[in-house]
């Protein structure tokens, strides 16, 4: 999922035509489908399989107990569903009953072993309702929008949340779609009040230290997005899910060993947790590339 007003190579002319806005919620992305040759249902976080006792903060191990997804997969084996489960992470402002429950916001078939296809929302969301399987709801079905139009869409968005105004975003979805690279993509708008919040301290570490510190300063969006084309180039050019993890570990490494001198310099050998630098450099990894 791409930024529409920072990732214009990527999400150029998906305003064209019929798109759909829906809610960005802000947890974690999951997954789940069905193993024909194990008779179970698998479960996935956004980067790889959870296999054996691997969780994704308790997404795996409620799912398993629901009756629902049991039933879903009974009838459409075929099918794979792409949600997101809502744990806390920079919003708070979530009604108490939303929490910990996986919102579907793809649906998916599986034309052979190597492609899916989309279904949209107005073939999936009735089968949602059918199964009693949570959802995240269309906002709006507009035709050849402007930005400016999805954007007046979200100040009023409140689903799920306390109060409006406290949403991340929304997500813009064109199911004729693709991208230059002849992939298909969503793109999709953060708000300011977002922003803002994420770019804020996290509780309980303070100022965040010397390591904070270390990263502000020194830590550039120009050096992650070269480290990031590295990555790209090395492996054909198209971005895939476990290039962000790839690249959150090499901008680390290569960072600390670029600059490990100038940090002993500048802050007069100081004493560094290298586990929280490591943390400080992933979460400021994360804000300049949008992840």
């Amino acid at each position: 999922m791409r930024r529409l007003d920072k990732d214009e190579a990527e999400v150029r002319g998906i305003l064209e035509g019929k798109v759909y806005i829906q809610t960005k919620l802000d947890g974690t992305n999951a997954v789940m489908g069905y193993d024909e040759a194990t008779d179970t249902i698998w479960y996935g976080s956004r980067t790889r399989k959870l296999e054996g006792d691997l969780d994704n903060q308790g997404f795996k191990a409620k799912c398993k107990e629901d009756p629902r997804y049991e039933a879903f997969f009974k009838d459409h084996p075929e099918m794979i569903l792409y949600g997101e489960w809502l744990v806390k992470h920079t919003i708070s402002e979530y009604k108490s009953e939303a929490w910990n429950k996986f919102y579907v916001f793809d649906v998916c078939t599986m034309k052979s072993s190597e492609e899916i296809e989309y279904l949209s929302p107005d073939e999936y969301i009735p089968m949602m309702k059918q199964y009693c399987i949570d959802y995240i709801p269309v906002l709006a079905e507009l035709t050849n929008p402007a930005e400016e139009d999805i954007r007046a869409l979200l100040p009023e968005d409140d689903f799920l949340m306390l109060a409006e105004g406290q949403e991340e975003g929304c997500v813009i979805k064109n199911y004729n779609y693709k991208n230059c690279f002849n992939r298909i993509t969503w793109a999709k708008i953060v708000t300011r009040e977002f922003k803002e919040k994420a770019n804020q301290p996290f509780k309980g570490e303070s100022d965040g230290g010397i390591e904070r510190k270390i990263v502000t300063d020194l830590l550039s969006k120009e050096f992650v997005d070269k480290e990031y084309a590295k990555i790209l180039s090395e492996n054909g050019g198209d971005f895939n899910p476990y290039m962000i993890p790839m690249t959150l570990g090499i901008v680390a490494h290569e960072f600390t060993e670029d600059n490990i001198s100038l940090i002993l310099k500048k802050y007069k050998r100081p004493t560094i947790d290298f586990k929280k630098l490591y943390r400080e450099i992933e979460t400021a990894t994360k804000r300049f590339r949008d992840w």
